[in-house]
């Protein structure tokens, strides 16, 4: 028996997708213990062996990202109009979409009805992506958010500290929609109400990125276990604009507010009540800073039950 998933860290530098690579893979081997997991290319055009575990697994996920968009050519997916054929029942698992687009064109409808499984139950990361899918007829669809988030329950939120740290973890996205004059007056913010401050590069661009500021304080190492150090030996508050890293910071019941610079973080914030602030109203995350607040995320437990369920019949 096996199953297949499109793991989104090969050949990828994101360390972000590796937060949620943890959690897809923890649901996967909670749900199939027995049986063998295929870590399958997501990036690049499907070879033969890949299509070929695609067609002998007992099921094929596509586990977390914003991978899904209205453009075929806009797909962070080896999926294409010459190989799409060869794909059939791929489940979705807390898949997002791109950005905001318009309507789904032709091709990409055409794909998307034909790779994705017609009978079982889709998750997917917020009700943007489920309403870009309705509009196409595949209905099929539960909004779960993402795996990173789905062990952010009430009682593990009733853990995350609710008043200022001295100290304070930040992140900028260096590749991702950079803005040094928003950057800027973020770090501004953190200087003025921290005593100690770290930054975590998610990815190679953010190492160069930050020489750029008036920063003396600590870069920690580029990788996953290094966060993970931190974030568990350290009484510390999260700041950025990486969405992943302040869900990492959330696991590890640190206080995090997450600046919202694209639809992922502002649909999470709408859905789940993520403590996002937009990067169109940064004055608002001196005060938020300053104030004692508890973390009281809607994570939509029955839906992921719901989702879980069908794979237990």
């Amino acid at each position: 028996m096996t199953v297949s998933v499109f793991d989104i860290t090969v050949c990828d530098w994101n360390t972000g997708n590796r937060i949620i690579a943890e959690s897809v893979y923890e649901v996967l081997y909670n749900l199939f213990p027995s049986h063998v997991l295929i870590s399958l290319p997501y990036w690049e055009p499907f070879t033969p062996m890949t299509l070929d575990y695609v067609r002998e697994s007992d099921y094929v996920f596509f586990g977390g990202g914003n991978h899904l968009s209205s453009r075929l050519e806009n797909f962070f997916w080896g999926v294409t109009e010459e190989n799409y054929r060869s794909v059939r029942n791929v489940l979705l698992l807390g898949l997002g979409w791109w950005k905001y687009e318009g309507r789904v064109e032709e091709n990409a409808e055409r794909v998307l009805r034909h790779t994705l499984h017609p009978g079982l139950l889709h998750s997917v990361r917020d009700s943007y992506a489920k309403e870009k899918l309705s509009s196409i007829g595949i209905d099929n669809v539960l909004v779960t958010g993402c795996p990173s988030m789905w062990g952010l329950t009430p009682e593990h939120c009733e853990s995350i500290e609710k008043d200022k740290s001295d100290s304070v973890l930040f992140t900028f996205s260096s590749d991702y929609a950079p803005d040094m004059k928003r950057d800027s007056q973020i770090l501004q913010t953190l200087k003025k109400n921290y005593e100690k401050l770290y930054f975590w590069p998610q990815g190679p661009a953010d190492c160069g990125y930050i020489r750029k500021f008036d920063f003396s304080g600590t870069v920690l190492p580029a990788n996953l276990p290094a966060l993970d150090n931190y974030l568990e030996n350290t009484r510390t508050d999260y700041i950025g604009t990486r969405l992943h890293a302040g869900i990492k910071a959330m696991q590890h019941s640190r206080r995090s507010i997450i600046v919202a610079i694209d639809n992922r973080a502002a649909e999470k914030g709408k859905d789940f009540n993520l403590p996002v602030v937009s990067s169109e109203k940064l004055e608002k995350i001196d005060g938020k800073i300053n104030s004692s607040w508890r973390t009281k995320l809607k994570i939509p437990l029955d839906n992921i039950e719901k989702w879980k369920r069908q794979f237990k019949q």
